[in-house]
């Protein structure tokens, strides 16, 4: 037997080879691209493909159905990417990697298997006389479960996929009653409703989704579709039914929402972790600011107290929402709000507001202007009023456009006269880095009175 092995990865690729080979092939081709599959297939047609989904360069599923076109091939999907399977060809098997050999050995036994009988179905079965060319055709080629159905429910055609899908021996299926088949477990009475009201136009079966229940087989959800089939006055009507299982693509998704779940427990602790990291940072800092003797060390200290504390304000922001998005208008008002509550000891006499727009942006961006916000106020603080009864105020404002955003800082201290021959600090190197990373630019005027440092980014 020939194989088929549509991976780009060459070590899958050869894994594969191997259980195919355990299983009784002989010869194998491996491509790794949509075009080399279509080469290979038409230099020789295999008995078996097995087929990744994402390839580098194409698609396993395009190169399938191009191969597929003519007389049906077994195949076996073999990916990471179920979904693409499930949605657009979800009556082949699939197996999710990482793959096992057991799982893979059986699969390939099966589809054999189903080969097999699907050939022998389309030898054996007989076609009722009344079937036209179309009905006849429609249950000879598919590759999909399917019943046609005459107008009392008999069985009058049925594709080899569905008898060995169901477990139905294909030589007695025709003439029994839908309501026989296997063990009784296609009695369902709804089902047979709706089936006798689609006959009689009052009704039509459109992705109707049941539970199938068979002795010794876990319960398999499946998804129906029938439509009636009209000949004329000299033909009764004819239902063609189609049966889709996606009982994997189930488990699928119930096995991504319980991941979805874990995922966000482990996330909530995670959060809570940085919180309680955080906090024991800042109290730290808070502590040893209040027992060192230095003034210039208490005062480095504060400051990496404050910048810490600007980080902790936007983790709890972010540990609030789902998505990666921070309203910078809550997000800076509690930044302002923070700094001004460990900071400004006499809210009488100093002032912190602020001002900002409905903006939302991502938290890397957040960062940089709770950063930047918490540098230029802390130097506000520091510098601007530097008279122990000294009032003021400082004003915090944040807009943009479809021209860019601009974010100042601005008091009414006593301005940069008095600081003209300073050396610029850390706080002004963190600024003047941060605006860097956010494309802006930065500019400190005189506002008579006071200081204003416009931090300004143009799209």
């Amino acid at each position: 037997m020939h194989a088929l092995v549509i991976e780009d990865d060459p070590l899958i690729a050869m894994s594969i080879e191997d259980i195919l080979a355990e299983c009784g092939f002989t010869s194998f081709d491996v491509v790794g691209s949509t075009e080399q599959a279509l080469v290979a297939a038409r230099m020789r047609c295999p008995d078996l493909i097995t087929a990744d989904v994402q390839l580098n360069p194409g698609s396993g599923i395009d190169a399938v159905d191009r191969i597929c076109d003519g007389p049906p091939i077994p195949v076996i999907f073999i990916t990471g990417s179920p979904a693409d399977v499930v949605k657009r060809m979800p009556h082949h098997p699939l197996i999710v990697k990482p793959f096992t050999k057991e799982v893979v050995s059986r699969a390939v036994r099966s589809a054999l298997a189903t080969a097999e009988k699907a050939k022998v179905m389309t030898e054996t079965i007989p076609v009722a006389d009344t079937v036209t060319a179309l009905g006849k055709a429609l249950i000879v080629s598919s590759r999909a479960p399917l019943l046609l159905l005459a107008e009392d429910l008999t069985v009058i055609g049925a594709s080899g996929s569905f008898c060995s899908a169901f477990g139905i021996d294909p030589a007695t299926v025709n003439g029994t009653k839908l309501a026989a088949l296997g063990d009784g477990e296609w009695d369902v009475p709804q089902l047979n409703s709706l089936l006798r009201a689609t006959f009689d136009h009052a009704a039509s079966i459109d992705a109707y989704e049941m539970d199938l229940k068979r002795k010794g087989h876990e319960p398999a959800c499946l998804v129906l579709n029938a439509h009636k089939l009209e000949y004329g006055d000299a033909e009764q009507p004819r239902i063609v039914l189609a049966v889709t299982d996606i009982t994997s693509a189930r488990l699928a998704e119930k096995l991504k929402d319980e991941l979805v779940r874990r995922n966000q427990i482990l996330l909530q602790e995670l959060q809570h972790r940085v919180a309680n990291s955080l906090q024991i940072i800042a109290s730290v800092l808070m502590q040893s600011a209040r027992r060192v003797q230095s003034e210039e060390t208490r005062t480095h200290l504060q400051d990496a107290h404050q910048r810490v504390m600007s980080i902790a304000t936007l983790q709890k922001q972010l540990a609030m929402k789902s998505a990666d998005k921070v309203e910078l208008n809550k997000y800076l008002s509690d930044l302002c709000a923070s700094i001004g509550a460990s900071m400004i000891d006499d809210a009488n006499r100093i002032s912190l507001s602020s001002k900002v727009d409905d903006t939302v942006t991502n938290a890397n961006v957040s960062v940089s202007l709770g950063l930047i916000v918490t540098e230029l106020v802390i130097n506000a603080l520091k510098h601007a009023f530097p008279g122990r009864n000294q009032k003021g105020q400082i004003q915090v404002d944040y807009s943009s456009s479809d021209k860019g955003w601009t974010l100042t800082v601005g008091d009414n201290g006593n301005g940069m006269a008095a600081e003209s021959d300073a050396k610029p600090g850390l706080g002004t190197g963190i600024v003047k880095a941060l605006a860097k990373q956010l494309d802006a630019t930065v500019d400190v005027a005189n506002q008579d009175p006071g200081t204003k440092v416009t931090v300004a980014h143009v799209s």
